[in-house]
């Protein structure tokens, strides 16, 4: 099962170029907690501001991208809320022999520094477990601590792209914290 799974996700769509994210990578946690805005805005959707997402690249690679999350009332599409800060792990995953997935993470990016110059937290070496769903790749991901749902729906999975690569890690940043490689909306 664990072959297939790695087979059929570098089938969807190839390794990652750094420029999207392919949805069949992406998975929310399953205990979201949705808040609706004041009613006198008008707003058209509720939010949850405890949201990770997690994208499992083909080539092995993890991201953990904590986050808040728009959900539209009527027809329930997910986006990440651009303008409301995130936190961002990276690290690598692998099959295991038990149909499992061991996955290593290290925090990379958090909109806060640390005091007095500390050192950033050890990596973590964790092993989740898949659920297999047949209308998807792979289903359910069991983390020590929460369960991960596969995304049906992102608005803005460049957005998401665009982060992880920029904050992430994945690009030379200037000392005034922007990056040397211009964006574009």
């Amino acid at each position: 099962m664990m072959g297939f799974l790695l087979l059929a996700l570098s089938l969807v769509s190839g390794v990652s170029n750094g420029d999207d994210i392919d949805i069949h990578w992406v998975y929310v946690n399953e205990n979201l907690s949705w808040e609706s805005p004041p009613p006198d805005l008008g707003k058209t959707y509720e939010y949850a501001d405890n949201s990770e997402l997690v994208v499992l690249y083909p080539n092995g690679e993890v991201v953990r991208f904590s986050c808040t999350l728009h959900r539209d009332r009527k027809t329930h599409r997910l986006s990440i809320c651009e303008g409301c800060g995130f936190a961002i792990q990276k690290g690598t995953w692998m099959s295991n022999p038990d149909h499992s997935i061991g996955v290593k993470l290290r925090w990379v990016y958090r909109p806060l520094k640390r005091p007095n110059g500390q050192q950033a937290e050890p990596e973590t070496d964790e092993t989740w477990k898949v659920q297999s769903e047949d209308s998807r790749v792979g289903g359910a991901l069991m983390t020590p601590s929460l369960r991960y749902l596969p995304v049906h729906s992102l608005a803005n999975t460049k957005f998401l792209a665009n982060a992880i690569r920029v904050e992430g890690g994945g690009e030379k940043k200037l000392s005034s914290g922007l990056t040397d490689t211009p964006t574009t909306h």
